[in-house]
């Protein structure tokens, strides 16, 4: 591999605090500065130029895009602390969430794109981890610690939030792994080993199963069944006479067979003997 980047920009004015690809449009690169800066920039990868800056009046601390629609998220710093929701490539705002006395260190999305989870921080000394809706820009609390909360990470069902959580003031002096529901309760502490603090979190995505073409049929004997006793002769003797149609797959309990609709007499005359004798 080379070492040298393929791509250099050098637009931004102070240190490059955040940058998110875009999940809609191939190439598509936002990025944010910082205090000195204040800007988010997007930038066509492929074709290597410059699209667009927008001047957000902050420090820019992290950038998420909605996985379902074209629009943005940035958290900042000095001078507003604020969350903007932004829609792409417009630049409007669609909602300004304020109220920080610090950074907004920490962002997370959920997996349906509706809400994110952030960190408010009142103080050195204070936190509370929250959550708010994308659309009507509502903030819920979800907790208050007296010390740190970091890392937000949504579980895949996003029925939990996971995060790191440090509260001096009963033995947790550094951040450990906790989780809790995204409706009501506690924190519940998973890792509490003070050895190892806690720099980092997220879920490993999992890959969809991969296809076995060649894998057997495996047949709804119930819904069998039903379609034996519909079926015409000529489809059925198709079936009997298909070796894939494993007749050791069948899962299901079968009905006796005084008790199958007039047609099976005619489809059991029509099949050959092993098969008959498989299915009983």
């Amino acid at each position: 591999h080379s070492t040298s980047p393929v791509l250099r920009f050098n637009e931004h004015t102070a240190a490059v605090k955040a940058i998110a690809w875009s999940p809609h449009q191939n190439g598509l690169l936002a990025s944010g500065g910082g205090t000195a800066d204040r800007c988010i920039r997007f930038w066509n990868t492929q074709t290597a130029t410059a699209l667009s800056c927008v001047d957000t009046g902050s420090q820019v601390c992290n950038l998420c895009w909605s996985k379902n629609i074209n629009e943005l998220v940035s958290t900042h710093g000095y001078s507003q602390n604020q969350i903007v929701v932004w829609r792409y490539s417009s630049m409007s705002k669609v909602a300004t969430l304020t109220g920080h006395t610090l950074r907004v260190l920490y962002l997370a999305m959920s997996p349906d794109g509706q809400t994110i989870a952030f960190v408010r921080r009142f103080s050195e000394q204070t936190a509370t981890l929250c959550v708010a809706d994308t659309t009507s820009g509502a903030v819920t609390t979800l907790y208050a610690a007296s010390g740190q909360v970091g890392y937000p990470r949504f579980s895949p069902t996003a029925e939990r939030i996971w995060f790191g959580l440090a509260e001096p003031d009963v033995g947790r002096q550094t951040l450990r792994l906790a989780h809790m529901p995204l409706t009501q309760g506690l924190p519940t502490l998973v890792w509490p080993d003070e050895r190892y603090e806690l720099n980092g979190l997220d879920f490993l995505p999992i890959a969809p199963s991969p296809e076995t073409p060649d894998a057997p049929v495996r047949l709804d004997v119930t819904a069998a069944t039903v379609q034996l006793a519909a079926a015409s002769y000529g489809s059925m003797r198709y079936a009997s006479g298909t070796k894939q149609y494993g007749v050791t797959s069948l899962l299901m309990p079968l009905v006796p067979w005084q008790s199958l609709s007039p047609p099976w007499t005619k489809l059991k005359q029509g099949m050959d003997d092993s098969f008959v004798d498989a299915i009983r």
